[in-house]
């Protein structure tokens, strides 16, 4: 076999990356039920470097997912006590602010939530004793851990990291009822979150490319195919042959050479975006037929735009935010509230969630303890906290206080009143002063109580 021959064979090996089930790493499916995947609606199997892969190769796709993580990114983390105050100067979140291991913490954010929208799954390595809070905080892409399963309870038993952050072996312990996987010296321990799990060994992530199973190969591939049109100009389905007949002058077939004469002309002349239009000139009778359909006919313009509607779906990004047509100033305000309240903040709770579960007794977290974020910081909803911040100006039912923490700013002790709209002035001044009752009482009073030499001198004078 020639080295041509064998990439070819490569190439068809692995025309694309997402497969109905990956053999290679799953022995529970028998062939029984691997043809049948192939035939019925059984779900496919997508690896976590696959998951990488096809978020790198698709535009779409990998806009949708780095969307959604930019936005976790730059999200200021807080932490908060059972009746919501923040707590000051807490560990756990200075951690997160400078995870260490020359990494910042938009990094750290980043790379956790575009794992966890990949592959449902976020792996973390902590540096240093085990009763103590961890000194750094390594994250290990999914690609690079290996999962060793108890075949008594289905739980892990090892946990394997291969790559350069971390090459080790985590086994499981039980440490006061938790169960936590830790290296041999004691100084490493891997924290797993894993959100959606998978149908095969119900532990590990379930990928939401699943899901994605053709709008991603049409999307990918559509783009490939239209690519491929601008760069040759011609179909390559379309047959340039003799007349077959040597009437006039032409010939019945081409030798070898001539063959290899017209295509370094067709290669020449009529291929790639410059030579769009061009005319092909022969010197014998030739016929061309054309045996595809057009790029009309296939209509890969709309196909595109379905696959990546359903794509940006899938990640509940509202498309007013990325279609043009659909990107006036009122949808795009609406969905830009809808982004952060459907596609970032569920995937933040998650995340933080996971971290604080993993991390409670590295820290003795108490009961009610809570990561959470501060809406006010977030760039991208400041002017719908102002619109918010309007309304309920408008519709008078908040004091000013109120009004004021929605947009960030501290409470004012003289702005606890609520003030309507007759003349701006607090509500209870309306009632201050007596009531026509109790000054009518009052002068009754006052007339009771003067004495009879007042009286008499009040007349004198009158």
């Amino acid at each position: 076999m020639s080295i041509l021959d064998f990439f070819r064979t490569r190439k068809a090996e692995y025309k694309t990356n997402i497969r109905d089930v990956d053999i290679s790493t799953d022995d529970s499916f028998s062939p029984e039920q691997i043809l049948l995947a192939l035939s019925t609606g059984s779900p496919t199997s997508i690896s976590p470097r696959e998951a990488y892969f096809l978020s790198e190769r698709n535009a779409d796709l990998g806009g949708a997912v780095e969307k959604i993580s930019k936005a976790i990114a730059q999200i200021n983390i807080l932490a908060k006590d059972v009746y919501k105050e923040v707590i000051e100067n807490d560990d756990l979140v200075m951690l997160l602010d400078e995870p260490g291991e020359s990494m910042r913490s938009i990094q750290f954010l980043y790379e956790i939530a575009e794992s966890f929208l990949l592959t449902s799954e976020i792996w973390i390595v902590g540096r240093g004793r085990i009763t103590a809070p961890p000194l750094t905080l390594t994250p290990i892409r999914p690609y690079n851990v290996s999962v060793n399963f108890d075949s008594y309870d289905g739980l892990p038993k090892r946990i394997e990291t291969q790559c350069d952050k971390d090459r080790r072996v985590y086994k499981r312990n039980i440490i006061k009822g938790k169960i936590r996987f830790i290296d041999d010296t004691g100084l490493n321990e891997i924290f797993p979150i894993i959100g959606v799990t998978n149908l095969t060994d119900e532990w590990r992530g379930r990928s939401k490319l699943v899901k994605l199973f053709y709008d991603v190969e049409m999307n990918t591939d559509g783009k490939r195919h239209n690519v491929s049109l601008l760069q040759n100009g011609m179909k390559t389905s379309n047959v340039i042959m003799p007349k077959g007949t040597t009437t006039g002058g032409g010939l019945a077939f081409w030798s070898k050479e001539v063959v290899g004469k017209l295509e370094k002309h067709i290669r020449s002349f009529n291929q790639g975006a410059g030579n769009a239009g061009n005319n092909l000139i022969l010197s014998q009778q030739a016929d061309v037929i054309n045996t595809s359909q057009t790029n009309t006919d296939m209509d890969f313009i709309n196909l595109l735009k379905v696959s990546r509607e359903t794509i940006y779906n899938l990640y509940d990004i509202p498309l007013p935010l990325i279609l043009s047509d659909a990107m006036t100033l009122s949808n795009y305000s609406v969905a830009l509230r809808a982004f952060y309240d459907d596609a970032v903040i569920p995937v933040f709770k998650n995340i933080s969630d996971g971290l604080k579960t993993a991390l409670k007794p590295r820290y003795n977290l108490p009961d009610g303890y809570e990561i959470s974020y501060s809406e006010v910081d977030i760039s991208g909803m400041r002017t719908v906290l102002m619109e918010d911040a309007k309304t309920m100006k408008e519709i008078e039912a908040t004091s000013i206080n109120e009004i004021r923490s929605i947009i960030g700013l501290e409470a004012n002790e003289y702005a606890d009143s609520i003030l309507v709209s007759s003349n701006k002035i607090p509500l209870e001044a309306l009632s201050i002063g007596p009531s026509f009752e109790e000054v009518e009482e009052d002068e009754q009073d006052t007339t009771e109580n003067i004495s009879p030499e007042v009286e008499e001198e009040s007349g004198d004078e009158i």
